[in-house]
């Protein structure tokens, strides 16, 4: 998935390559448009810091994490990015562009797939993005430590 590249400042990485989303059947195009939102949207709020994607088991399938150090939510925002479409700050957005639909279309497209996206964070300690997926190991020598 190519994406826009980190703000200066921000560093991205990755948890568990063994269990890294191409090594396992499943949605492929659906886990690439839940993805890139949330992935984006964490580039978009770290100005400093990092964005980390963590992969776990999770049966029948994954769980997919994108975790940032960025501004973070209070909780009025975190309820607030519940209604569909909604933007946080105005200010801030606009800054970033975006007009709110692709956290909505990502929490849509997981549940759609039997799933859910859940969403964590307090102000100036990040942003917690967590969907699970059904999905199997891509073939038999790749073994899921549960």
């Amino acid at each position: 998935m190519r994406r826009q590249r980190p703000p200066r400042g921000s560093v991205c990485k990755s948890t568990r390559p063994d269990l890294a989303p191409e090594r396992w059947h499943g949605p492929e195009t659906i886990l690439r448009k839940v993805l890139a939102p949330l992935v984006d949207n964490a580039l978009k709020f770290t100005p400093q810091g990092t964005v980390t994607l963590a992969v776990e088991p999770h049966a029948p399938g994954l769980a997919l994490s994108v975790i940032d150090t960025g501004v973070g939510l209070t909780p009025q925002q975190l309820e607030w990015i519940q209604i569909p479409a909604a933007q946080v700050d105005g200010g801030l957005t606009r800054r970033n562009s975006g007009i709110g639909l692709g956290l909505l279309l990502a929490r849509r497209l997981t549940q759609a797939m039997g799933g859910e996206l859940t969403l964590n964070g307090k102000p100036n300690q990040g942003v917690t993005a967590r969907f699970t997926v059904k999905a199997r190991p891509a073939d038999a020598s790749t073994k899921v430590a549960a």
